[in-house]
């Protein structure tokens, strides 16, 4: 339809939010279920050290050192800018599509989704 957004659309809305964050919650549970922590004595035998990693000398790595890693601020910008871009598609593709496609409500709940 070619009904823009109003008050009396509200609704609709909260109806599509409640069912995302309804099966964002069934999938956390279900996550939760089916992956099950190692017991502590599997985490024993796990941090024991073979051999050959015991004569392999460790690195304590502070802070500093991460502050001074180019690659941490490379990493940071990137994932800086890929959120950015999609907070602000989806920001934006709601008015696009009322005000260059003129799509009706329905469609704006539903598509940034």
């Amino acid at each position: 339809g070619n009904q823009s957004i109003g008050h009396e659309d509200g609704d609709k809305f909260r109806n599509i939010m409640i069912v995302g964050m309804c099966i964002g919650i069934l999938a956390t549970i279900g996550f939760h279920i089916v992956v099950k922590e190692p017991s502590e004595k599997e985490n024993k035998e796990t941090l024991e050290l073979s051999s050959i990693e015991k004569n392999i000398p460790s690195k304590n790595v502070g802070v500093l050192s991460w502050l001074r890693n180019p690659q941490l601020y490379l990493v940071a910008a990137i994932y800086m800018s890929t959120r950015l871009f999609v907070n602000l598609s989806q920001a934006y593709i709601p008015f696009y599509l009322q005000d260059s496609l003129h799509e009706g409500s329905t469609y704006l709940a539903i598509i940034p989704l």
